[in-house]
């Protein structure tokens, strides 16, 4: 089990809804297209990584969105990846290949860029896909399989499974100087 999730988007309510799971053909590997998603909300330094990470990126600007709190359901199905070979072991189980490969060669060192997790068939089984601090740490630059994409702990979801959300005011950064 999580803990509680933070969530910032533009939008001013956060409600129930239908979280739609595709393949994506263009990113290729590792995310899908679509999902909702979160990071674990961190108490004492009232963010989560995703923000951290965001703030030191300058990417999506968390500061001028609008921050939910979510409280996971105590038994979403969520599948964790902390290591190497959790991931090895989601390929083996879920394995896609974008229509894009069969374009190629069946020898073509390219045919790995176009295969990754087939994020609609996981769906069917968990409730979403979970990436762990250690794990971000350990297969943001691993070879030859990475998660390089994801840039930091987070969550997607695959469907609604909160059972509390909480709009908390978006707290200030205070800028230090050297």
């Amino acid at each position: 089990m999580i803990g509680i999730q933070l969530h910032f988007s533009f939008a001013q309510i956060m409600r129930e809804r239908e979280i739609p799971i595709k393949n994506d053909e263009m990113t290729f590997r590792y995310k899908p297209d679509g999902g909702f998603w979160t990071s674990t909300w961190r108490e004492e330094t009232q963010d989560s990584e995703w923000v951290e990470w965001c703030r030191g990126e300058n990417f999506a600007s968390p500061d001028e969105s609008n921050w939910f709190l979510l409280t996971p359901k105590e038994d979403s199905k969520l599948y964790v990846i902390d290591t190497y070979a959790d991931l090895e072991r989601l390929l083996a189980y879920y394995p896609w290949t974008s229509p894009l490969a069969k374009s190629l060669p069946r020898e073509s060192y390219l045919l790995k860029y176009y295969t990754g997790i087939d994020f609609e068939r996981l769906a069917q089984d968990y409730d979403g896909l979970h990436l762990t601090y250690e794990g971000n740490n350990r297969l943001h630059l691993s070879y030859p399989l990475n998660l390089n994409g994801w840039d930091a702990e987070s969550t997607v979801w695959f469907r609604w499974c909160f059972t509390e959300v909480r709009h908390i005011e978006t707290p200030k950064l205070v800028e230090t100087t050297v």
